[in-house]
């Protein structure tokens, strides 16, 4: 999150009941496959509307194609946190 609204702007997750606010610095992480690559319907969320103030964030996507993390993943769903944390990411030009 870069600069969250005064009111509002919350990002939901209806399947999951939840709607997460963060605060600046925050980052909410998510991914919409399953363990199989799947569609994770419960990855259905949408931005709540901002009543007061502006909301500025950065999206970051990562596709599913050779990426560690993704593979590394559990059969609980879960991923290494070393390799999310610290991804060693390389940019192509």
């Amino acid at each position: 999150m870069l600069q969250p609204p005064t009111s509002g702007g919350g990002t939901t997750f209806p399947l999951l009941n939840i709607t997460v606010m963060p605060s600046i610095g925050d980052v909410v992480f998510w991914t919409n496959m399953n363990i199989y690559q799947g569609l994770n319907g419960k990855s259905l969320h949408g931005g709540c509307p901002v009543w007061e103030g502006e909301k500025v964030i950065a999206t970051l996507w990562i596709r599913s194609y050779d990426q560690e993390l993704l593979e590394t993943m559990t059969s609980k769903g879960h991923m290494d946190i070393a390799k999310l944390i610290d991804p060693n990411l390389v940019h192509h030009e």
